[in-house]
């Protein structure tokens, strides 16, 4: 501890490569970053980089002190964000995330929690994945994937399954009709995932009855392909919930099966039972009790009538 700050400025230059880089990181001299790890050199009894006319190459021992202060520094992040979040029970700030096609879910407890507790405020950010929230990066997450959140410092629950299910645009159905069986789809111009969600089984069963050529436009996130299908480019699923709701979006009659979903809340284990974290969870569940196009979180792939 006695050399924290050349510490600091050694881990800068390991990360970055260059001391000029590092100084820039730090806000110093040049000469400042090399007289500190030139100190911490010394005091280490070893050198840990080697100089060439470009930069700083690691040695062994240098990629060690690498290794160990990394470590250090998640440690300290992950203490930093705790004590952020923990003295801050019911102000400061509450940081929620979910995916772009979710976060209108969070608007009306939002409305809510604010009732209650005025002295929170509210930051919402939109990531399709999951935030670190040991650095506290969010207090919750209502987070969309298909395989539950295995982290053993995290409180995961399922909250509800979005139904999915294949659907097309008015605009579409007066360009090309609407489908009335599966043998139609050969006519008809679909939208496809590349990634995220692309391996489960809705894309599956998409894959196993649409000619590939009939794949118009592949997306390379699910709130591209919400939008491609809005627009009228083609079919492609979406949740019910944004069909029913939307007037112009119809699902496609010659498929009425549904398919689930997950939607899990997700809080840090250390935050989980403050009362901040607390509040805003009872609230969430409270607003979207039964939710219109959400199933149960027992509820399995089943049949539905429109």
């Amino acid at each position: 501890m006695e050399n924290w700050v050349e510490i600091q400025t050694a881990y800068q230059v390991a990360k970055l490569g260059t001391v000029s880089a590092a100084a820039q990181a730090l806000g110093v001299h040049r000469v400042t970053v090399n007289r500190h790890v030139e100190t911490l050199e010394s005091r280490l009894g070893t050198k840990l980089f080697m100089r060439h006319g470009r930069g700083y190459v690691l040695t062994e021992q240098g990629k060690d002190f690498l290794s160990v202060v990394s470590r250090a520094d998640d440690l300290l992040n992950d203490f930093a964000g705790r004590a952020r979040m923990q003295n801050a029970e019911l102000s400061g700030e509450l940081i929620l995330t979910t995916t772009p096609a979710l976060s209108h879910m969070l608007m009306r407890p939002i409305v809510s929690f604010r009732a209650q507790h005025p002295g929170v405020r509210i930051t919402v950010l939109n990531q399709y994945d999951l935030l670190k929230l040991e650095y506290g990066e969010a207090h919750i997450a209502l987070h969309v994937d298909m395989v539950k959140p295995d982290n053993p410092d995290y409180v995961v629950s399922l909250f509800k399954n979005a139904q999915l299910g294949l659907h097309a645009h008015d605009s579409y159905i007066q360009r090309m009709g609407m489908p009335e069986s599966v043998e139609d789809f050969k006519h008809h111009d679909f939208i496809r995932n590349l990634e995220r969600f692309a391996d489960n089984e809705f894309h599956r069963w998409l894959d196993e009855n649409v000619p590939a050529d009939r794949f118009v436009v592949h997306c390379e996130h699910p709130r591209i392909a919400l939008e491609a299908v809005t627009a009228g480019v083609g079919i492609g699923f979406l949740p019910n919930y944004f069909a029913k709701n939307s007037g112009q979006i119809q699902r496609i009659k010659a498929v009425q099966r549904s398919w689930d979903l997950p939607v899990w809340l997700v809080t840090h284990v250390d935050l989980h039972r403050t009362e901040k974290v607390q509040s805003m969870l009872r609230v969430i569940r409270e607003e979207y009790d039964g939710f219109l196009g959400f199933g149960s979180p027992d509820s399995s792939h089943r049949m539905e009538d429109v």
